[in-house]
């Protein structure tokens, strides 16, 4: 299984926040700034932080994993929109290799392997509703190990059943809520932080454009 997207995800949140630090940073011309600049709340900042993080975790998104998989004549590729875990449902995508090849597969169940202590676990295997030839698979592996996803595949080159070794890891050392939870507690720093650096630099602006206009009636009764 080869991991892709998760460092393209991060630099991408990076890089929004980056362009929204300097958004916020404008240099105005003539100590004149457009309304629009200033008014900005930190309910507006937090939702324009917590927008990415929405977009990238949702359903439309990458996958964070992909495998390829042979059944019979027909390659398969597998993409895991979660981590396989145990005591996590699993959701993933299988669909063939190519789009040249229209696949059918039902009759789907996840075996525990020659050393994986489980018993086989029912899996829901439907049409995608948002790419023809995609289908939704969604399965909770019981404990970790080695499991053998079995479905029937039904093809041009006829009908074949198969197993697909999937690796489950175990479970996270804490609960994805709390992860998230602990992960955005910044977030509200963050948010302040960037306000205040708004607001320090608006006064700035308006203390160096007072001084120049001092500066020029003094220069002009002179």
């Amino acid at each position: 299984m080869s991991i892709e997207n998760v460092t393209g995800r991060g630099a991408l949140f990076h890089q929004y926040v980056v362009v929204l630090v300097n958004s916020c940073s404008i240099k105005c011309s003539g100590g004149a700034c457009p309304r629009q600049v200033h008014s900005l709340s930190p309910i507006v900042l937090c939702l324009l932080l917590v927008l990415p993080v929405i977009t990238l975790t949702a359903g439309g998104a990458s996958p964070l994993a992909t495998q390829n998989a042979l059944v019979g004549p027909y390659n398969l590729l597998l993409s895991f929109y979660s981590l396989p875990r145990a005591g996590q449902e699993l959701s993933m995508t299988i669909e063939p290799s190519t789009h040249d090849v229209s696949l059918q597969f039902s009759q789907a169940e996840l075996n525990p392997a020659k050393d994986t202590d489980g018993n086989p676990v029912k899996v829901a295997i439907v049409p995608g509703s948002e790419s023809p030839g995609v289908y939704d698979v969604h399965v909770t592996p019981p404990v970790r190990g080695i499991w053998l996803l079995h479905l029937q595949v039904a093809g041009s080159s006829g009908t074949v059943f198969g197993d697909i070794p999937i690796n489950v890891d175990g479970p996270p050392a804490i609960p994805t809520w709390l992860g998230w939870l602990i992960g955005l507690l910044p977030l509200p720093l963050l948010i302040t932080f960037i306000w205040f650096q708004v607001r320090w630099r608006k006064a700035q602006r308006q203390h160096l454009r007072q001084a120049m206009l001092e500066r020029a009636s003094l220069n002009q009764g002179s």
